[in-house]
């Protein structure tokens, strides 16, 4: 939170009132001329960014896709400095730590898990009518706080119904949001894997509906005999929820390919 302004470019005509700083109205301005703002102010909220973001998603042509994404999040704030005290910061929190975080899913997302390393977490709230219409909010409590140069891994993961993700027509077509769910994360670096079903064939990428460089492999999974075809596509420097960029995959699938399973 934005407290005092400790310096800023001071061209006129400006106004600053209260945490408001205002420029303008300008006149007379040449076409592309551009000139740098300086400002400066204290900010105890926490500066979280993820490292590394790997999604997977595996589709199921039974009704349901499974979402599961592992985070490498670090804090890039001012570093703590001296030793950590559990005791004391119980005491007095400090507003520039982190102790969680908030995604936004879908108002259907089912069989929500939150886990690290260590295990199972069972720290985390869902929130209903939070947000706008179709989405829930879910807080993510970590493990332990996190304070300026500190990092953590952790994952969650959860089921969908797969009539929200997929359309039919002459080819089935799957969509996903890109980005991260975690409001307001810097992801460095995205890593989305589909898992189509065994049998998918004749499989187009895009990306922002621009196509897309993708990286095709086999992933086998339980009573699967060939694999299941799995493209895997790499987005860099996201930021949530401003990249609104929807991952695109369209592919043929045969329903006769449905009965492999249950006959095995």
């Amino acid at each position: 939170s934005t407290q005092s302004t400790w310096g800023y470019t001071k061209d006129e005509p400006h106004e600053l009132k209260s945490n408001q700083l205002t420029y303008g109205e300008f006149a007379d301005v040449a076409a592309f001329q551009e000139k740098p703002l300086f400002l400066h102010f204290p900010s105890n909220t926490p500066f979280l960014r993820a490292e590394s973001l790997t999604r997977s998603l595996q589709i199921s042509h039974w009704g349901v896709l499974q979402v599961e994404e592992h985070y490498d999040l670090f804090h890039a704030g001012a570093q703590l400095k001296g030793s950590f005290s559990r005791l004391d910061y119980q005491r007095i929190a400090s507003p520039s730590a982190a102790d969680h975080v908030t995604a936004v899913l879908p108002s259907e997302a089912a069989d929500i898990y939150f886990r690290d390393t260590i295990g199972n977490i069972s720290s985390s709230t869902v929130r209903i009518g939070t947000v706008e219409a179709g989405k829930i909010e879910v807080d993510f409590n970590q493990r332990f706080v996190l304070f300026g140069g500190w990092k953590t891994s952790f994952y969650f993961g959860y089921n969908l119904p797969l009539s929200k993700v997929l359309s039919t027509g002459d080819k089935y077509r799957f969509a996903f949001p890109v980005t991260s769910p975690l409001k307001n994360m810097h992801t460095k670096r995205i890593t989305t894997s589909i898992i189509l079903p065994e049998g998918a064939s004749n499989v187009k990428v895009s990306l922002g509906g621009k196509p897309a460089e993708f990286v095709e492999s086999k992933t086998k999974t339980y009573l699967d005999t060939s694999g299941r075809t799995t493209v895997t596509v790499t987005r860099l420097n996201s930021a949530s929820p401003d990249d609104t960029d929807v991952l695109e995959v369209s592919y043929t699938f045969a329903s006769i390919s449905l009965l492999q399973e249950p006959l095995l």
